[in-house]
């Protein structure tokens, strides 16, 4: 069966299905393939497949954006990272209709290592965010903000948008700013991230138990609306953290 065929219908797969699915440890086995392993796929196959092929190839191939210059993805701060966490805070506060303090996107969620100069389109965005990852809003005390940030810290960074500062010493976050002020221990903060992280993922277990809104709003199409109105794709590295 040719690679196209067999990306298609993986590609087809994947996106119809509703479970999200994380990498984990696994034991795996390697199997030898050569050209010799080559199947051709039928003519029958290949009619059944070519409608929807086409219709993938037109729908991912629109342009939702245009990139000002090349957006890396790095740590502890990035281009790419910043615009990604100020798209998402943005269009939270819109669709929640509420006050966010700020918004965090976890390093290993962002799947390709920086969106190229010039054109961007939907097929990309589906590759920077493949996962079905939901929007969650949760209201943390600034206890837990700081075990958040210093867990953060000792991971060298993740994307944060412009409502959050601070540095890393000896992996841990120092001199935390929340929109302008210190980090008050007693005081509750509102924040948005992916479900994937208030779950407990990327080892969040802090996380687990604490009160949170699931909401149906996927991570990815909250970049695609956010770029229906700012097809601009531009950011700056801020000092959001510093290190």
């Amino acid at each position: 069966m040719r690679k196209s065929t067999l990306f298609l219908l993986s590609f087809l797969l994947f996106f119809s299905c509703s479970k999200v699915y994380h990498q984990t440890d696994t034991q795996s086995l390697t199997y030898k393939v050569d050209e010799s392993s080559a199947v051709d796929a039928s003519p029958s196959i290949e009619q059944l497949i070519q409608p929807y092929k086409t219709q993938l190839d037109h729908a991912m191939n629109v342009p939702v954006g245009n990139c000002e210059s090349r957006m890396d993805k790095t740590r502890p701060e990035s281009t790419l990272g910043n615009w990604m966490a100020d798209a998402i805070h943005t269009q939270a506060e819109q669709l929640l209709n509420t006050t966010i303090d700020f918004a965090l996107q976890n390093y290993g969620g962002i799947r390709i290592p920086y969106l190229p100069e010039g054109e961007i389109s939907r097929g990309k965005i589906y590759e920077l965010m493949p996962f079905e990852n939901r929007l969650v809003l949760m209201q943390l005390s600034g206890t837990r903000i700081q075990q958040f940030l210093d867990h953060i810290a000792a991971l060298g960074g993740w994307p944060v948008s412009h409502g959050l500062r601070f540095e890393i010493k000896n992996k841990q976050a120092v001199n935390i700013q929340i929109k302008g002020k210190a980090i008050d221990k007693d005081q509750r903060y509102t924040i948005v991230l992916p479900d994937y992280i208030a779950n407990g993922g990327d080892k969040c277990d802090f996380l687990v138990g604490q009160e949170k809104q699931v909401t149906e709003h996927l991570i990815r199409s909250i970049l695609l609306d956010y770029l229906s109105n700012n097809p601009l794709i531009q950011a700056e590295i801020e000092g959001r953290i510093t290190q």
